[in-house]
């Protein structure tokens, strides 16, 4: 059997990462009545198409090669932005070597949601969530703040000498419950933020589907 050889990836790269970000919506977007998946592969078969057409290689490039070839692309990507992160969080944010994106990386970066990139800032990986010790963390109760005035919740038992050292504007402090804490909150928000865009994403399928109803019969009206 005859060796096939084809040259590495050099022209392609760019005119591969520009014809994916014409059609990223697309290519990347939710399934809908007018997103196929039959229109997803005429936009994949696009890209191989540009991506042939600057190519010097004798036998063309195809679909799966080009779409393994963006992922492997946008991995190299989320690698030296991961590496550059960690680099940054040694020095505390201040003096690190960084390793630059070429000219394709920097595309890719512009193209792709942060997100995928470089994850939720701020997160946690709640793998580890069982070996996250809680006993030195004092979270003050926002329940727990009662003014000067108000001293219906108050009892008559004495007062300790911890409490009479406290600030007489607030209750003594209290741990915050685990799921009131910044992480919680954070989970809650990115869990709202999916199920809104499930529901827009709903909002755009009816749309779509009302469109194709009233197109259906203005083509009935004038056909009568």
């Amino acid at each position: 059997m005859k060796l096939i050889l084809k040259t590495p990836w050099s022209l392609e790269c760019e005119a591969l990462v520009d014809t994916v970000g014409l059609h990223y919506d697309a290519l990347f977007g939710r399934f809908s009545s007018t997103l196929t998946n039959n229109r997803k592969n005429e936009l994949w078969d696009d890209v191989t198409e540009k991506v042939n057409a600057v190519s010097s290689v004798n036998i063309p490039r195809s679909v799966a090669e080009v779409k393994k070839k963006y992922q492997v692309l946008k991995s190299s990507v989320k690698k030296i932005e991961t590496n550059n992160s960690n680099e940054m969080k040694k020095t505390g944010g201040g003096s690190a070597i960084l390793q630059p994106q070429n000219t394709v990386g920097e595309k890719i970066l512009a193209l792709v949601p942060r997100v995928e990139i470089s994850g939720i800032e701020g997160g946690i990986d709640i793998s580890k969530m069982s070996t996250v010790d809680t006993a030195p963390l004092n979270l003050i109760s926002v329940t727990g703040l009662i003014p000067i005035g108000d001293t219906g919740s108050r009892t008559n038992k004495p007062a300790d000498a911890s409490e009479e050292n406290a600030p007489h504007f607030f209750k003594k402090q209290t741990k915050r419950p685990l799921e009131t804490t910044l992480f919680a909150l954070q989970a809650k928000q990115v869990k709202l933020l999916e199920t809104q865009t499930m529901q827009l994403a709903q909002i755009v399928d009816l749309l779509a589907e009302r469109n194709s109803i009233e197109k259906e019969k203005l083509q009935i009206m004038k056909n009568n």
